[in-house]
C-alpha cells in the first residue's frame, strides 16, 4: 500500500498497521493488520516461575526483609507490582498495565532509565531476552493475574 509516498506493508509495518498512519503502541507489533502484544501469556505459569527462580530463589525479593521492601514471593508478587509506585522513585509505576515502556520494572529489567541502583536480578547475568519479552508481552497485554 501507498502511504504518502512510501510503499509499506500495512499487515506488519508497526507504524501503518492496517491503515496508514496507524501505530502501534510501544512493546507491541504489527501481526495481519492488527497491533499485537505477542502469544498470551499467564502470570502463574509464565511470568511468576521467572521471579522465582531469579528473584526469590537468589533471597533477595524474598523472606521477612525482601529487597526494597518488594516481595517475588508467589501469592505476593502481582499484588506488590501492579499498579504499585517504586520504592526507589515514587513518580514510577512498578507494572502499569498495558504498557510496558511505562513500566518500571522493565527498565530494572533491561538496565535503562534507572532512578536508583542497578539492573536486576544483580546476582549472575541478566534475564534471558526470551524471559523479558514474556514479562513485557504480559504486561503489554494488561498484566493480568491469571
Amino acid at each position: 500500500m501507498l502511504c504518502g509516498s512510501t510503499c509499506v506493508n500495512t499487515a506488519t509495518d508497526p507504524s501503518n498497521c492496517g491503515a496508514c498512519g496507524r501505530m502501534c503502541p510501544a512493546g507491541q507489533s504489527c501481526v495481519s493488520g492488527t497491533c499485537s502484544c505477542g502469544a498470551p501469556v499467564t502470570f502463574a505459569a509464565q511470568v511468576q516461575p521467572i521471579f522465582t527462580a531469579n528473584c526469590t530463589d537468589m533471597g533477595c525479593h524474598a523472606g521477612m526483609r525482601p529487597a526494597e521492601t518488594l516481595s517475588l514471593e508467589s501469592g505476593k508478587a502481582f499484588a506488590e507490582l501492579v499498579n504499585v509506585a517504586s520504592s526507589q522513585c515514587g513518580s514510577r509505576t512498578l507494572v502499569k498495565p498495558g504498557a510496558p515502556a511505562s513500566s518500571y520494572l522493565m527498565d530494572k529489567l533491561l538496565g535503562a532509565n534507572l532512578c536508583m541502583g542497578s539492573q536486576m536480578p544483580k546476582v549472575g547475568m541478566s534475564l534471558p531476552s526470551t524471559q523479558i519479552d514474556t514479562i513485557r508481552n504480559w504486561i503489554c497485554q494488561g498484566a493480568p493475574n491469571n
